[in-house]
């Protein structure tokens, strides 16, 4: 009998201790990916009007959009996702979406289409040494995130990430992969990833009052983070993938012009004129 009892309490004890076991990994893979979740994504998600008389082509850019809002949503390494709105109607039609882990979502209406000067601002205001990614809204975190720790973020480090395409976009779409296997820098940034631990100089801010769909930015913004910001600028888009997400071809290209010609022309900011200041090329971490 002593030894029914005794075999009776080892088995609870181990029972205990695989229920402790059990508690204490899934404490522990938790604790992990809040760890591992800790990039804070700025963006400003494009509420479009479909019922104009390019509706199709319209809705179908709109679900480009929502698409890549889902896909940040869904990465385990997002943690939150800043939504700078245009108008103060956004939030309800976002929330309306219902998209998986929306309580991922932090809405601030902005009141016009944002620009780089917003963005950096709101950053300095609101996620001071927090890992901040400005990004497109037609671009999704990928592959190769786990390999990102804050530290590397460290001596005022800024990643300017070049984009990646998937091969449905390249082959159906016709788009081209900017950081693929065999691609050629060209100077081509969708996202900015960085760290703040002071806010950000109202001279910089001054020189970056732009929106980021107008061509040349990136040399324009590269450029004024160097000289202002003192950022040490990499590029390891081969390791830390983005996705473009757009097989629409409906461009507004003079949308895209800053007095009829591209901004980093119009300021003199290009290869030619400022050298390798305005380009940040393929890099490792």
């Amino acid at each position: 009998m002593a030894n029914l009892f005794s075999g009776i309490s080892r088995d609870i004890k181990s029972n205990r201790n695989i229920d402790f076991r059990r508690q204490r990994d899934s404490v522990l893979k938790y604790l992990k990916i809040r760890e591992r979740a800790r990039l804070h994504l700025i963006i400003q998600f494009p509420v479009l009007n479909t019922s104009s008389s390019k509706s199709s082509i319209t809705a179908m850019r709109q679900k480009e959009f929502i698409f890549c809002l889902q896909q940040n949503l869904l990465s385990s390494h997002v943690q939150e996702i800043h939504i700078l709105c245009e108008t103060n109607q956004d939030p309800s039609f976002i929330r309306a979406l219902a998209l998986s882990m929306d309580w991922k979502l932090v809405f601030q209406v902005l009141g016009r289409r944002m620009r780089y000067k917003d963005a950096f601002q709101y950053a300095s205001q609101n996620l001071m040494g927090k890992c901040t990614m400005i990004i497109n809204a037609d671009c999704y975190i990928d592959k190769g995130f786990e390999y990102f720790t804050e530290d590397l973020l460290s001596l005022r480090t800024l990643y300017a990430l070049t984009r990646h395409e998937t091969s449905e976009n390249v082959n159906f779409c016709k788009k081209i992969d900017f950081c693929g296997p065999n691609s050629k820098y060209i100077g081509s940034h969708d996202a900015w990833l960085f760290k703040l631990l002071e806010p950000v100089p109202s001279v910089l801010l001054e020189n970056i009052d732009f929106r980021p769909n107008i061509a040349g930015i990136e040399r324009v913004l590269i450029f004024y983070l160097r000289k202002y910001g003192r950022f040490r600028i990499k590029n390891p888009c081969k390791i830390l993938h983005i996705v473009h997400h757009h097989c629409n071809r409906n461009k507004n290209t003079k949308e895209r012009l800053f007095h009829g010609q591209r901004i980093d022309h119009h300021f003199k900011i290009t290869a030619l004129n400022r050298g390798r200041t305005v380009n940040a090329p393929f890099s490792d971490l």
